[in-house]
């Protein structure tokens, strides 16, 4: 059988399908047929219609969810966090176009983000949880 006697092929195989996966290429596990077609060819071995079929049975079988593989995992590493804002009220008062009142009663009845105290005489929001308030907002309406 040409799978022991071309093992060489599996790992290159692979290593090109990790690398093109860690660059952000979807769906290129999906090359695994054309390796397993054009390797035995490059390699001058005949591949039978019944491999073939088996082949493509099993990479229909073993596929991928989709987005299994984040974009750029390993090109990228793990995203950087968001830098951390503190918006004073007048700030979230303009990036939400609401009246101070209308701002203090949403927040009692728990539909906007809360404030934080951080002094004796000033209030401020976390920008991330303002912006997310205003996407909500966005994507619901």
């Amino acid at each position: 059988m040409y799978w022991l006697e071309f093992w060489w092929l599996f790992p290159i195989a692979l290593g090109i399908c990790v690398l093109v996966c860690s660059v952000g290429v979807e769906g290129a596990l999906l090359f695994v047929p054309f390796y397993a077609v054009v390797f035995p060819w490059l390699a001058g071995v005949e591949l039978v219609p019944l491999q073939a079929i088996q082949i493509g049975i099993f990479t229909e079988i073993a596929k991928p969810r989709p987005r299994a593989w984040p974009r750029g995992t390993l090109a990228q590493g793990p995203a950087p966090a968001p830098p951390l804002k503190l918006l004073r009220f007048s700030v979230v008062r303009e990036r939400t176009g609401l009246s101070r009142s209308t701002i203090w009663g949403l927040e009692r009845w728990r539909a906007f983000p809360k404030h934080r105290r951080t002094s004796a005489n000033a209030v401020v929001w976390l920008e991330s949880e303002i912006v997310e308030w205003i996407q909500g907002k966005t994507l619901a309406g």
